[in-house]
């Protein structure tokens, strides 16, 4: 009986086979005739297309081109050219720079607005010079006292060389609104820096001109001057040591002091400049500017008080 089963499954499966190879076989015999059927088509056509070209060979016209001794050529526009710092682009702070670079750089607004004598004008030059020698000299004196040799004596002469000069200057240029301009600019070489990277900023898309940047920064340098007083107020230049709840009192005290100097010089400020709800106006782009600027200055002011250390209140 199982044999009988197994005969019928072999045949079954011989049976299928079988088909399957039929299948094949007659596939290919009918691919071979198509194939044959195309060959037979093409050689025909070609054929065909052959002797229609030999009855037409020289009798289709040929158009001569025209005859054209100018060369063509094609008009090439000039390439772009950026354009070029606009006028009123203030000067940016050089690595090296002449004394003569400086004083037209730093008091440039302050020199523009004198009514001066050449003579007179001359020698505030020359005094505004060497101003800022004496000015980078003690710079460099306060960051490397012991690389250039400067004892604290050579420091307090160097400082009172700088009052006498900022005297003489003051009393040159008379009147007292651009004796608060000169007492306005002559520390604010951190600010203008600021400023001047801000101002350049805009120069490609929305310059300020001369009005403008003379606004912004009198206003910038007014109302630093109103803050460096508010932070003296605070304790904030005493070197003793604090408690925990004297440094973090004073800490908010100069973070406030900090918010309102920002606050005051934008809204001062504001009406001076391109304002509209787009983040790219003149006034925007300088407000993202001096917030982070500004962010920095607390960071800078909360890590000097820290500087200062914490002392145990029950001792």
């Amino acid at each position: 009986m199982n044999n009988f089963k197994m005969f019928g499954l072999y045949s079954t499966i011989f049976s299928i086979l079988g088909l399957v190879c039929a299948y094949f076989l007659w596939e290919h015999a009918h691919l071979s005739r198509m194939l044959n059927e195309a060959h037979n088509q093409c050689t025909q056509d070609i054929t065909l297309l052959s002797e229609k070209t030999e009855e037409n060979n020289g009798e289709i016209p040929v158009t001569p081109l025209p005859a054209n001794t100018t060369k063509l050529t094609k008009e090439i526009s000039p390439a772009p050219t950026y354009a070029p710092a606009y006028e009123d682009a203030p000067i940016p702070q050089q690595f090296s720079e002449t004394l003569d670079n400086i004083v037209k750089r730093k008091y440039r607004f302050l020199l523009a607005r004198l009514q001066l004598s050449d003579h007179e004008l001359t020698l505030l030059i020359e005094l505004l010079e060497k101003r800022e020698n004496i000015h980078l000299q003690i710079g460099d004196a306060e960051m490397y006292p012991d690389e250039l040799d400067y004892s604290s004596s050579d420091i307090a002469d160097l400082r009172y060389d700088l009052e006498q000069t900022d005297e003489k200057i003051e009393q040159l240029i008379g009147d007292s609104e651009t004796e608060n301009k000169y007492t306005l600019l002559k520390n604010s070489d951190k600010e203008q820096d600021e400023f001047n990277q801000y101002a350049l900023g805009l120069s490609g898309l929305f310059p300020l001109d001369k009005e403008q940047q003379e606004t912004v920064l009198f206003s910038r340098l007014r109302h630093k001057k109103k803050f460096e007083e508010a932070i003296t107020k605070t304790g904030f230049h005493m070197d003793y040591p604090l408690t925990y709840a004297q440094q973090q009192e004073i800490i908010a005290k100069v973070n406030f002091a900090a918010f309102k100097y920002k606050e005051s010089y934008l809204n001062e400020v504001k009406p001076n400049l391109e304002f509209d709800d787009t983040p790219m106006s003149q006034f925007t782009l300088l407000e993202n500017y001096t917030n982070t600027e500004f962010e920095q200055l607390q960071e800078s002011l909360r890590k000097t008080i820290e500087k200062r250390g914490v002392m145990d209140p029950y001792k």
